[in-house]
């Protein structure tokens, strides 16, 4: 298959897990001289032509170790600032905000810190420092320079069950530490206009726009949610109940929501062609493409659909030849040179997995002819498509999420047949709107879809247990993809018993490492999400046990060796025991949970107790929260809020 961005491609990949690894410029200078010298010497060569035949396949080394060492030098430019030392000695932080999310429990900004301020008053460069920032009222607005008078602390793995892969998820954006400030500590000191912050704004004004129009305002979420790509307005519980029914994807931006605008938007330009300018007509789309992937923030998964489109454009403009491979390689090169952390997004190794799937395997196994049966030939496409991409990313997306839905087939099936359409009319309905046009009618279909979306999906789910929680070990992902790779070889390679056999060894590998958990403990313990009960669960022997707490008092109890104290009431003590003795005592609890009706200062629960993690229920006012989380901050006790973060997991 056509593919020459494959060793370029390649090359970038290792430098940057080679620079990941420790290699620094010095190492990059050595590849590239070392690549331009091959390429000196094989040229030397190759002026006899009988020699120059022989080792024409060695012109593919020197392209490798070039890219490599580019690779390794992009890396070490953007090679994020990693000096937890400093970090946490520091008593502020000098930085602008790049993006702002509002939460349930308060705003949640990336800043890009450029100094880090000591006890001492001195100045210290943090380059290539990003910075997650939460408080309860940010004072702040996109591309603000921010002066906070509070410590950074380094990213630290989670366990959050509806959280899986945060840490990495962070770690791929280049966020290496997280601050918690009040708002009185955050003080604007400048403004900087950027390209992101003037997108931002524009795409707050859209939002602000659709709130206006005579929707439903769980439909205008929604459509938020969906095209612009603000996962602000969707609820968590929404977000769990789309996951386990295994259409998470269809509420996060990726190439499947790029491909229906980009074919609404050809088929609205569709007239341009009867002038003969059906060139144009491609230039003008891949245009508005590109402004859409700016304004819904230049999410990694976009902006490579977004790329491919471009690529796919100019070749046909140009007439050249460019197949989707190609343009997929071009795209994930050109994002991985810009953003060498790109690398470990998960969306980004999702959806470059799951389209290379779609290239590789989709047409081979459609037993029905395009030109024949042209209707079973798209009935079979659209199932195949659907089982194919889960299929292959199923175990990449366990790893991160600890999920696999087991309803995937029937809910993609049924959705996003019917996911097109909707959006057309949501677009048109819009447009209309615009002019001062409203449908009623058309007010009326677009607000009962979501209706109708929620209510399959949550009668597929079935409250979550059709799905099944299960995270595999890394070395399992590494050889299902590795498996897959081979199978894409049967199909497309002369060579099919060599690769079947293979394929077949990496499968007898794969089970055998599904009995290798990600985690070496296997009984898994939560305190699970919800504002009236407190429910904890852990599994053991394959089962899941759970236990609703007492509310409104203080009780003790003991989980797998683990002492867990729930404070849900103004006395810290648990019934019965005597309130000097416990505060003489020093008695250490593992988790503490505090509930609605607890103490309102963390102090009361420090002078009793010695807390070896916090945690925060939903039924705890938003206030009095954000004062124990800072509180719980500024005492270095481990703090994990239900409503902020969702449900805690640990392993005990």
């Amino acid at each position: 298959m056509y593919a020459p961005m494959l060793l370029p491609l390649a090359g970038i990949v290792t430098g940057i897990l080679c620079a990941l690894m420790g290699a620094g410029w010095i190492t990059a200078l050595a590849l590239i001289v070392v690549g331009i010298a091959l390429y000196l010497t094989l040229l030397h060569k190759s002026r006899d032509i009988i020699k120059g035949f022989s080792i024409a396949r060695w012109h593919h080394l020197w392209i490798y170790i070039i890219f490599a060492g580019i690779g390794v030098f992009s890396m070490d430019i953007n090679r994020p600032f990693a000096d937890d030392k400093a970090a946490t000695n520091a008593v502020a932080f000098v930085g602008r905000v790049e993006t702002i999310s509002t939460l349930t429990s308060g705003d949640r900004a990336t800043v890009a810190v450029s100094h880090i301020i000591g006890k001492d008053g001195q100045y210290i460069a943090s380059p290539n420092c990003k910075a997650l920032l939460n408080c309860k009222s940010l004072p702040a607005t996109i591309d603000d320079a921010v002066l906070v008078a509070s410590p950074l602390r380094p990213v630290e793995r989670s366990s959050n069950s509806l959280l899986g892969g945060s840490y990495k998820w962070l770690l791929g954006q280049g966020i290496m530490y997280t601050c918690r400030a009040d708002e009185e500590e955050v003080n604007v000191c400048g403004h900087t206009r950027t390209l992101r912050g003037i997108c931002q704004g524009i795409r707050e004004d859209m939002e602000a726009w659709i709130e206006k129009t005579s929707l439903q305002k769980s439909t205008q979420h929604f459509l938020i949610t969906i095209l612009l790509g603000d996962r602000r307005y969707l609820d968590p519980e929404s977000r769990d109940l789309y996951k386990d029914a295994g259409l998470s994807h269809m509420l996060a931006l990726s190439g499947m929501h790029v491909a229906i605008i980009c074919g609404i938007i050809m088929w609205l330009l569709f007239p341009i062609n009867f002038v003969g300018l059906y060139k144009y007509r491609i230039l003008a789309t891949s245009l508005i493409m590109l402004c859409y992937a700016f304004l819904t923030g230049l999410a990694p998964s976009t902006v490579r659909a977004t790329i491919m489109l471009i690529a796919m454009a100019v070749s046909m403009y140009l007439e050249r030849k460019n197949g989707a491979w190609n343009s997929l390689l071009l795209a994930t090169f050109i994002i991985l040179v810009a953003s060498p952390l790109s690398l470990m997004d998960v969306g980004l190794q999702l959806s470059f997995i799951c389209v290379a799937s779609l290239i590789f395997f989709v047409r081979p196994l459609n037993p029905f002819s395009q030109h024949d049966h042209p209707l079973l030939f798209k009935m079979a496409t659209a199932i195949i498509t659907t089982m194919v991409a889960t299929l292959t990313t199923w175990c990449l997306t366990a790893y991160y999420f600890g999920t696999v839905p087991t309803a995937f087939l029937l809910s993609n099936l049924i959705v996003l047949p019917l996911l097109p359409i909707y959006l057309t009319c949501a677009i048109i309905y819009f447009g209309l709107s615009a002019v001062g046009i409203t449908a009623g009618w058309m007010t009326y279909a677009i607000d009962l879809f979501p209706k109708g979306l929620d209510w399959f999906v949550g009668k597929v789910s079935n409250g979550g247990t059709t799905a099944l929680h299960f995270t595999p070990s890394l070395a399992s992902v590494w050889i299902w993809l590795l498996a897959v790779v081979a199978i894409a070889c049967v199909l497309h390679s002369h060579k099919k018993r060599l690769y079947g056999w293979v394929a077949g060894g990496l499968a007898c590998c794969f089970v055998v490492t599904l009995a290798m958990p990600a985690e070496a403990e296997a009984d898994n313990f939560m305190v699970r999400r919800g504002s009236q009960k407190i429910q904890v669960s852990y599994l053991q022997d394959g089962s899941e046990i759970v236990m609703e707490l007492p509310r409104y008092c203080t009780s003790e109890t003991m989980i797998k060796g683990k002492r867990i104290l729930v404070v849900d009431s103004e006395s810290v003590m648990p019934k019965g025991e005597d309130s000097a003795k416990a505060g003489g005592s020093g008695k250490r609890y593992d988790i503490v949970v505090l509930g609605g009706s607890g103490p309102k200062q963390i102090e009361e629960l420090t002078a009793h107790y010695e807390i070896g993690q916090l945690i925060i229920h939903a039924s705890t006012r938003r206030a009095r929260e954000s004062t124990i989380m800072h509180a719980a901050d500024s005492l270095k006790i481990p703090a994990h809020s239900i409503r902020e973060s969702g449900p805690y997991r640990a392993h005990f």
